[in-house]
């Protein structure tokens, strides 16, 4: 599981930067503390083991730690561009939808098919806070890890849902770290890749998973996917992934 790879990394190497968003780093300590801070506010709503959580946040600080921890918690995770996406995929067993932000128009959920569902909104991650917390313990082994949901087109064009399962995603990120040479010493710039394509799913998860660290650079305009050669340069970049 993803997340075990993460705090056997933040045990072995705390300092070791395992995620960077527009210049702010977190080093693998910071990391694993965002995911229990995120564990421990979404274990209060006792979520079923098993359904599926739609994730409304496209600032990828805070939406890794909240797909990593739902999933260590059992749950599928679909994260989305928007609730229309979310109504046309037609997802079964939807138990909840979790966002950090109120810009995504939930007022207007009552004309939605997603009417009902249950909104859990999680605050963002505050710095001086995850400095402050304790290393986690590891998670119960107990519980199943829940699969992640993917809204790509791949190569055909066509949009489509795909699931990927625990045991498929540690042989993906085997298989994906002997084609691109990703190890811990990996940097790879990731731009705005977002956690619902291919890239921007298998990617990170492969080189978190080699004790690695992703560059995202994510522009504040959210209808840019901006370049940026100076951000390229100042962290070192080793691998860059890049998509039509």
């Amino acid at each position: 599981m993803l997340l075990n790879k993460i705090y056997q990394w933040a045990r072995l190497k705390p300092r070791k930067p395992a995620l960077i968003y527009n210049d702010t780093v977190w080093d693998y300590a910071d990391f694993a503390k965002s995911i229990a801070m995120a564990r421990n506010a979404l274990q209060k709503d006792e979520l079923p083991q098993g359904a599926t959580v739609v994730i409304l946040a496209r600032n990828l600080f805070t939406s890794w730690p909240i797909i990593i921890a739902l999933r260590s918690l059992g749950l599928t995770t679909l994260a989305v561009p928007s609730l229309a996406v979310a109504e046309t995929l037609q997802i079964r067993n939807l138990s909840r939808i979790v966002t950090t932000q109120l810009s995504y128009g939930f007022f207007k959920l009552g004309k939605h098919s997603l009417s009902g569902i249950n909104v859990t909104i999680l605050p963002n991650f505050v710095q001086a806070e995850i400095h402050a917390a304790d290393m986690p313990e590891s998670p119960d082994q107990k519980v199943v890890p829940g699969a992640h949901i993917l809204y790509t087109s791949g190569t055909t064009g066509a949009y489509k849902k795909l699931k990927i399962d625990t045991a498929t995603e540690e042989e993906q990120n085997f298989i994906r770290a002997r084609a691109l040479s990703i190890n811990s010493g990996t940097i790879c710039q990731s731009n705005d890749v977002q956690p619902w394509t291919s890239v921007g799913f298998r990617t990170p998860c492969a080189v978190w998973n080699a004790g690695g660290c992703v560059v995202f650079n994510q522009s504040t305009d959210e209808t840019q996917n901006v370049f940026d050669p100076i951000r390229f340069f100042r962290h070192h970049v080793n691998l860059s992934t890049i998509i039509p």
